[in-house]
């Protein structure tokens, strides 16, 4: 809110969940009143019935800035693979289709995380060496690929592409007992402000991959009898502490290196901040 009210720079959402209409209180999206005075382009502009990928967002989020007029913009949200892809542009990878998309889910339903190691390392065992085995959704996509495609992983990956647009990232550091804190609390207000009820109204899309998210799996499972409500929270403020974990080992491995930030700063006091909008500033600046 502060970067846009000094520079007046559109706002784009990278965040994959906030696209959703009805996935409110479970992704804590802005308000309709922080939209107002800091309007965000990608957020809450489709239905969950509508999933968009990572390359679609790119496709999107480019189109928009090249007929948006404007030279700099404020990208905000959580979801890093969306802006590698804005960024960087997005690998083509084999179509998969329903057809195998179904198979592997109940193959993994089925069989466990240890059926979708044994299959993955069957078809590319250089590829199973380099694989987060603790992440099933990542998982299920190699496999899809790898299925799909009929080759090694890294027939289609292509050297990292450099950068369309210059950018500075940033982002907020907090002390872990501090930020593990906040989640807690967090999640105690979505349910107070309602997540159950917004979790219960989506049960016909939850095959949806938009909702094998924390916050909903976790609850779907409460609605199936597998765990007590208060589990469900328990294990929804886990989740998200793991996740947070997770989010930061990423982001120090992306390009552009991240800037951490204290979160108590104001931004508009880092000295790097106030050079890269001056120098933005000054290229707008006529002549």
């Amino acid at each position: 809110m502060q970067l846009h009210q000094a520079t007046s720079w559109p706002i784009i959402s990278f965040d994959s969940r906030q696209f959703y209409r009805e996935m409110r209180i479970g992704t804590a999206r802005p308000t309709e009143d922080e939209c107002r005075q800091a309007p965000h382009r990608f957020i809450a502009d489709r239905s969950i019935s509508a999933p968009l990928t990572a390359g679609g967002f790119a496709s999107e989020a480019r189109a928009y800035i090249e007929s948006s007029g404007k030279d700099h913009f404020l990208l905000v949200g959580g979801s890093g693979l969306y802006l590698k892809a804005l960024l960087y542009g997005f690998d083509t990878f084999p179509e998969v289709d329903e057809k195998l998309r179904t198979h592997i889910q109940k193959g993994y339903e089925d069989g466990g995380i240890q059926w979708l190691g044994s299959e993955i390392e069957r078809l590319d065992p250089v590829k199973w060496e380099q694989t987060d085995r603790r992440n099933p959704q990542r998982m299920m996509r190699i496999l899809g690929i790898l299925m799909a495609g009929g080759v090694p992983f890294d027939h289609w990956k292509k050297s990292e592409p450099m950068p369309h647009f210059h950018c500075l990232n940033i982002a907020p550091e907090w002390e872990r007992s501090t930020l593990y804190r906040r989640i807690d609390e967090r999640v105690d207000r979505m349910m107070e402000e309602g997540l159950e009820q917004e979790v219960r109204s989506l049960l016909p899309h939850r095959k949806e991959q938009a909702l094998k998210s924390v916050g909903y799996s976790e609850l779907f499972d409460h609605f199936d009898g597998n765990i007590s409500r208060d589990e469900a929270v328990e294990q929804i403020k886990r989740n998200s502490r793991r996740y947070a974990k997770r989010q930061c080992t990423w982001w120090n491995h992306q390009p552009p290196p991240v800037q951490w930030i204290s979160a108590r700063r104001n931004i508009l006091d880092i000295e790097e901040v106030r050079c890269f909008i001056g120098q933005k500033q000054n290229k707008q600046a006529p002549g």
